[in-house]
């Protein structure tokens, strides 16, 4: 997962039933928490898929996804954000 204008980007390697759903509904929410546990985000956000275009090639160009089908890019534009902790 990273962000880049504004929006959230997260790689689709082995997406599934997470696509289906996603398909069927473009509403996601996100929680993320630091990583010793102390800050916490809920982000609720609208979703589109990508495929041969800008944000295909930008994860397919992240070197965590090297070896990796990367497949297409699931974009989160958030609409909402609250702190938890």
């Amino acid at each position: 997962m990273k962000v880049r204008e504004g929006k959230i980007v997260i790689t689709d390697n082995f997406m599934e039933t997470s696509l289906k759903n996603l398909k069927n509904n473009p509403k996601v929410c996100l929680c993320v928490w630091s990583s010793d546990g102390e800050i916490g985000y809920r982000i609720k956000g609208n979703v589109t898929y990508h495929q041969n275009d800008k944000w295909h090639e930008f994860v397919k160009n992240l070197s965590e996804n090297k070896g990796f089908p990367c497949k297409g890019a699931v974009v989160v534009s958030p609409i909402e954000i609250v702190k938890l902790a």
